[in-house]
């Protein structure tokens, strides 16, 4: 007769529910830990509450996000009620707005270096000669991504043109507006 409240599986009653949870827990994250935080564990008469560190990796949709792959870690407070010795009530309380928060944060920063890798990509060859001249570029952005572009054009005439952009403000607008303007020159 044994509850279980969990903001993962919100409420589960008897120990085969249970069992089935924790399965579940241990397909979603094989490596999940807990680590007692100062091993602060308080009781007193038939309920104890374990203040904690949770700790896995991000391998499987989550609150549909999709897996980082990264470690995550996140705060818990389980509530416990005892009878003869048995948890018979648990309560936990996980800081899951600490875990969407660091999700968000890795995927957006996995994003902003495939988006960097692709405007690198999209950068001319970094110098260009021909029968009189020579020009080297190179193009370094203030933050992952940015506005700024170069572009080497070989004219129709035989002459050799260079195409230089800074599209006003920063990061994946700007790159956006500066690859668009690039391939139109280009």
């Amino acid at each position: 007769d044994a509850v279980v409240t969990s903001p993962m599986f919100n409420t589960i009653r008897g120990r085969a529910a249970i069992e089935g949870a924790f399965e579940a827990l241990f397909k979603l994250w094989p490596d999940y830990r807990i680590r007692l935080r100062d091993s602060l564990f308080i009781c007193e008469e038939n309920r104890a509450a374990e203040f904690s560190m949770v700790m896995a990796t991000d391998s499987a949709e989550l609150f549909g996000l999709p897996p980082t792959g990264d470690r995550i870690e996140y705060d818990a407070v389980r509530l416990y009620t005892f009878r003869d010795r048995y948890i018979v009530d648990e309560r936990r309380i996980y800081d899951l707005v600490g875990v969407l928060e660091r999700l968000g944060k890795a995927r957006l920063e996995r994003e902003l270096t495939v988006a960097a890798d692709i405007q690198r990509m999209l950068l001319p060859r970094t110098q260009q000669s021909g029968a009189y001249f020579e020009a080297v570029g190179a193009s370094m952005p203030s933050r992952a991504i940015g506005g700024d572009f170069f572009e080497y054009v070989d004219l129709a005439s035989g002459g050799f043109g260079v195409a230089l952009g800074d599209v006003s403000g920063k990061g994946p607008a700007a790159a956006l507006v500066a690859a668009m303007v690039q391939g139109m020159v280009s």
